[in-house]
């Protein structure tokens, strides 16, 4: 009685202990609860995207400024061509006599190809050559183009462009290039003047 009274102090001492310290009874079948702060895990589209491409800076391309220049053309009343002079040249002959508002009149040579632009003279074609007449507009104008070719070389030697494109103007402006080779190069580069010029053409 003694042992068994001994033992039943022990347990009931221990059971007392657990109340005042709030342990609590687990059985082995309950589940554990997770806290809500581990399961909102971050993923990978929680950090920023790292990539291995790299920066480098645009570069900027500066185009060269061009200097334009003008020359007198007129062989009556005066007539300026804006032109850029990497390409052309003016040129004036000493026994080239001014025109009819005393100004001296110059031709446009070009640099690199053996062709010349200047008013047009109308002094007539060789029977070996054909015309061809279209319109085209450069810049904001519409211009008549007569162009001329070497039936034997089948190779344009002359166009002549025409504004206003109907001629119905006293003061029509016919400007006219000469092509001794590269023909569809002086032609382009011709155009171009025209465009740089529309304003005094007009």
């Amino acid at each position: 009685m003694a042992m068994t009274k001994k033992f039943l102090t022990i347990i009931l001492t221990l059971v007392l202990v657990s109340l005042s310290c709030n342990l609590p009874f687990l059985s082995s079948n309950q589940n554990t609860a997770i806290p809500q702060e581990l399961n909102a895990l971050p993923t990978s589209e929680s950090f920023p995207q790292q990539t291995n491409t790299p920066k480098f800076a645009t570069p900027i391309v500066t185009q060269p400024q061009i200097t334009y220049e003008r020359a007198q053309v007129g062989l009556y009343s005066n007539l300026y061509l804006t032109y850029d002079p990497s390409i052309w040249e003016a040129y004036t002959d000493p026994a080239w006599a001014p025109n009819s508002e005393g100004q001296t009149i110059y031709s446009l040579n070009h640099k690199k190809h053996n062709c010349i632009l200047e008013a047009n003279l109308g002094m007539g074609a060789p029977e070996t050559w054909q015309r061809f007449v279209s319109g085209k507009r450069i810049g904001k104008l519409d211009y008549q183009v007569e162009t001329w070719r070497d039936t034997t070389t089948n190779m344009e030697v002359l166009v002549v462009y025409q504004y206003p494109a109907d001629g119905q103007r006293e003061n029509s402006v016919r400007i006219e290039v000469v092509i001794n080779d590269h023909p569809q190069e002086c032609i382009a580069d011709t155009e171009a003047v025209l465009a740089l010029s529309e304003e005094e053409i007009r």
